[in-house]
């Protein structure tokens, strides 16, 4: 197992709630980045993420989160564990998504309870 150094990070999470006309629509959040690192990937660390992500939402008075992930994602199973259901699907090209390969992408929502 890899060890953790004090500066070292197993993963992020980037959220934006809509609390104003931001471009997120009102009352919803939207996970902008979810990230864990390779080493610790399949040990419940995204979960939790998510599930901290949600616990802030609420707590911000949002009544749903939601975000894009890829198709290709292996990730998408996860959301879908923890509750979130596709709600469209996507083809499209901006640089960085050309450039990586990924042009197909799914906005998956969960309602908040």
């Amino acid at each position: 197992m890899p060890q953790l150094g004090c500066r070292d990070s197993i993963g992020f999470l980037w959220l934006n709630c809509g609390l104003s006309d931001e471009g997120t629509p009102q009352g919803k959040c939207y996970v902008d980045h979810i990230a864990v690192d390779a080493r610790f990937r399949g040990r419940g660390i995204g979960k939790v993420l998510l599930e901290m992500a949600e616990i802030d939402a609420k707590r911000r008075g949002c009544r749903a989160i939601y975000l894009w992930v890829a198709t290709s994602n292996r990730a998408q199973h996860l959301y879908e564990r923890q509750g979130y259901r596709k709600m469209e699907q996507y083809s499209l090209c901006g640089l960085l998504w050309c450039q990586t390969g990924e042009k197909e992408f799914a906005r998956m929502e969960k309602i908040l309870m």
